[in-house]
């Protein structure tokens, strides 16, 4: 909840703690800290461990077997290379992602990968593909409002979090507006 309000100094503390909590017993809630600590240190400015610390927990889930984890620390793995000044390795990492949530229908992690696949191509300087990726994030959207309701989704967009992404988004579908021919 810390971390998807953008508290950051919070959501490293209880991540921290949680970690140490879990040990190597509670392998799922090790894993699910790490991505929280990984995530925090991207966004407090330093990107490089933050990658590190997303790159650890994907090698723990994928040691652990479960593939939501596998799923959601790959997609993390390609924001924190994003942020980090990677695109290009980005890209490749988003689509992972992208393929893992489209099988098992998760639409709102989905339309995560893609808008992580927009930017990343925004910053390799093909808007062409920008502008395809961010259109797939687009309407993975708008499945979710249908699926959820109005009220739900307007709830939903609200997070501090996802308000930042559907910004990213709407910046990403202006600017290949005014760049396509």
């Amino acid at each position: 909840m810390s971390l998807s309000e953008r508290r950051l100094t919070e959501a490293r503390a209880k991540g921290q703690k949680a970690l140490s909590l879990a040990g190597t017993l509670y392998q799922d809630t090790a894993i699910r800290a790490q991505l929280v600590l990984s995530t925090t240190q991207v966004y407090s400015g330093a990107a490089r461990e933050g990658r590190k610390s997303s790159e650890e927990a994907l090698a723990l889930a994928v040691r652990a077997g479960d593939q939501w984890l596998v799923s959601r620390s790959t997609l993390v793995l390609a924001e924190t290379m994003l942020e980090s000044g990677d695109a290009p390795s980005a890209l490749t990492t988003a689509f992972r992602a992208q393929e893992n949530f489209a099988r098992t229908g998760d639409q709102e992690s989905e339309w995560r990968a893609w808008l992580i696949a927009a930017r990343a191509s925004q910053r390799t300087g093909d808007q062409t593909k920008a502008r395809e990726y961010a259109s797939h994030a687009a309407e993975l959207l708008a499945n979710l409002e249908q699926k959820w309701g109005t009220e739900a989704f307007n709830g939903y967009l609200a997070r501090p979090d996802i308000k930042d992404s559907h910004k990213r988004l709407g910046e990403i579908t202006v600017e290949a507006k005014q760049t396509s021919p």
